[in-house]
């Protein structure tokens, strides 16, 4: 059975870089499809603000799409950045009614019940400042806190990834707790 891991959390808190360096360990990885709706409506014009409820739906649509396309992938273990929670979560930070389509697929698939929450960097530590975001650092962490009630709420274990030194030792701390879990050293 295919093992699906996810990284989710707030903005800007290194879950593309933990990915990069998951790969970069020969683990199969799916990033995160942010980056399609933005080519879809365009980058410099488009923001979540403008329209939640079609930003939202638009997520749900790609990361379904990005599921089944991964379910094709020979690869038992796949890492991604966030799930069916994210656009849960987003409609509750716009306190948007969540029709029950967004719960039923976060149901379907086959998550891995421990789901890694990236612990958000500290915002002293963004090295040229808050990155050029659609959103504000205490929103930012705002949605974490959300993200750490649905995953909750959907019945499934969180392991907090803690903020360290080096994106490295971070996803070298997701393979390990992923090895314990198996029964494997």
């Amino acid at each position: 059975m295919k093992k699906i891991i996810s990284l989710e959390g707030g903005w800007a808190g290194g879950k593309t870089s933990i990915l990069k360096e998951l790969q970069a360990n020969n683990e199969k990885v799916f990033c995160s499809i942010v980056p399609l709706i933005y080519e879809m409506k365009g980058r410099e014009t488009y923001s979540p603000r403008d329209n939640p409820e079609e930003f939202t739906n638009l997520f749900l649509q790609l990361k379904d799409q990005q599921f089944n396309d991964a379910l094709l992938s020979n690869a038992n273990t796949m890492y991604f950045d966030r799930v069916f929670f994210a656009p849960i979560v987003l409609r509750k930070f716009f306190h948007l009614e969540v029709p029950g389509v967004f719960y039923d697929l976060a149901k379907r698939v086959n998550i891995h019940e421990q789901v890694f929450l990236v612990e958000p960097i500290p915002f002293e530590n963004h090295k040229n400042g808050w990155p050029r975001k659609f959103f504000s650092y205490e929103e930012s962490l705002k949605y974490h806190s959300i993200t750490r009630d649905v995953i909750t709420e959907l019945g499934y274990s969180i392991c907090v990834v803690p903020y360290s030194s080096s994106i490295k030792e971070r996803a070298e701390f997701i393979q390990n707790i992923l090895k314990v879990k198996e029964g494997r050293s």
